[in-house]
């Protein structure tokens, strides 16, 4: 059996490579292709809710999540809208915080808790909701890529792992 601090090493570096290319896209996204309504489906809206539910599954706690300002709760409510559109770096200074809170929920881990359920995904264990968080930002990174591609005819580079 590999050592736990390998398999958070491992974790790390694709959640986080993941993370990456979310960031150059948004960062990659024209203004004209961002939005101006609360449109779901939309660019802005499509990065929002994933760095949202990044942020949400690598906290704690349901009861104690709390998203840095000017970021509210309406997603947790299924059919909210947030109150309006938030702009890149907005979500740029969001993703820096997911990113963190990411990071930090992988390397917490412990041999007891890895396996833990958590209250943020329906009881799934910790370290699964890690590779599901992973799969969850890779998906709508992708629809935004095909977004930017097909829009500004700009592409995205493959991120193999975690920058730094």
């Amino acid at each position: 059996m590999p050592d736990l601090d390998i398999i958070k090493e491992i974790s790390w570096n694709q959640l986080g490579a993941a993370i990456d290319m979310l960031q150059d896209v948004v960062e990659a996204a024209p203004d004209d292709l961002w939005g101006n309504d609360l449109e779901a489906g939309s660019f802005w809206q499509t990065a929002f809710h994933t760095i949202f539910w990044l942020d949400f599954y690598s906290s704690e706690t349901r009861a104690a999540y709390s998203p840095p300002a000017p970021i509210g709760l309406e997603e947790l409510t299924y059919g909210s809208k947030p109150p309006r559109v938030y702009s890149k770096v907005e979500l740029l200074a969001f993703l820096d915080h997911a990113r963190a809170n990411a990071h930090e929920s992988i390397m917490r881990l412990t041999a007891e808790t890895a396996l833990e359920p958590s209250d943020t995904r329906k009881g799934m264990p910790r370290l699964e909701l890690a590779f599901y968080t992973m799969r969850h930002t890779q998906h709508h990174t992708g629809q935004l890529v095909r977004m930017l591609r097909n829009s500004a005819g700009v592409g995205s580079k493959w991120v193999g792992r975690v920058r730094g």
